[in-house]
């Protein structure tokens, strides 16, 4: 999203105003994935997840700040973003709410 509005000049979001998106902070996911390696059993799969279900109205609020944007937020076609970045960004037109509860139990993350 960051790299996009500096490219546009505003935000523009794949997905419904009302859509939230889990979130997982860098240095968390770090630790799960020396977790995993640690713990995990192998063909598992284990959900990384912090936030589960960040509003993406706030996080365009908080892009827009970080680059003194004043325009509010454009809510474009998943397909714009498929377009422009391939199809592995069609997971951005969903609305998610996720947990990582496997990870916690099994793993304690």
């Amino acid at each position: 999203m960051l790299e996009d509005a500096q490219e546009t000049g505003r935000v523009r979001l794949p997905v419904a105003r009302d859509a939230t998106w889990p979130l997982v902070e860098q240095s968390a996911l770090a630790v799960l994935y020396a977790l995993v390696l640690e713990k995990g059993l192998p063909g598992e799969s284990y959900l990384a997840v912090t936030e589960a279900g960040a509003p993406v109205v706030d996080l365009a609020d908080k892009v827009n700040g970080l680059l003194g944007l004043k325009e509010e937020p454009v809510f474009v076609s998943p397909e714009v973003w498929m377009n422009q970045y391939g199809s592995w960004a069609s997971g951005y037109g969903l609305s998610q709410m996720l947990a990582a509860t496997k990870a916690k139990d099994a793993l304690g993350w």
